[in-house]
């Protein structure tokens, strides 16, 4: 009786910890941008701005995204990550996740990169999994991401 009082309090205590690390997805779905920076100077860009859609799947998770470079819609993407664990002990400010992205016509990134978000300064940075190069380092836009909500 009292193994089972313990696997019911463990089981209990796993979904409360596990439905706070749903905080890391929630924050990455919206409008990300980056215009008229050091990031797009560098990389000879005007603005580039990424529309990553809800999740879908589990416990890796897929997502339907949008790239628009210099205002112009210039590809479809897929992200395919595994959600990171940050827990309930440990507030995620920030935290950073591998991915597989696979773009619909031309791979504008490598295939696999590591996906950094800083909740606090709401900056995404996304690097080369193997050269550690940066492809983008976007900012959350939380009013175009709320017109974009269905809540």
């Amino acid at each position: 009786m009292y193994k089972l009082a313990i696997f019911i309090i463990i089981v209990l205590v796993c979904i409360w910890v596990y439905s706070y690390d749903s905080f890391t997805e929630d924050y990455l779905y919206g409008y990300w941008y980056a215009e008229d920076d050091e990031f797009t100077e560098k990389a000879g860009i005007n603005s580039i701005s990424l529309f990553i859609g809800e999740p879908a799947g589990f416990p890796k998770t897929s997502r339907d995204a949008q790239i628009i470079l210099d205002n112009e819609i210039t590809d479809g993407l897929r992200i395919e990550y595994w959600r990171p664990h940050v827990g309930r002990a440990y507030q995620p400010h920030a935290y950073q996740m591998h991915a597989k992205v696979e773009f619909d016509s031309h791979q504008l990134w490598p295939e696999y990169v590591t996906i950094k978000v800083d909740v606090i300064r709401g900056r995404m940075t996304i690097k080369g999994r193997e050269d550690g190069l940066v492809y983008a380092r976007l900012y959350k836009h939380n009013e175009i991401t709320d017109l974009t909500s269905t809540e």
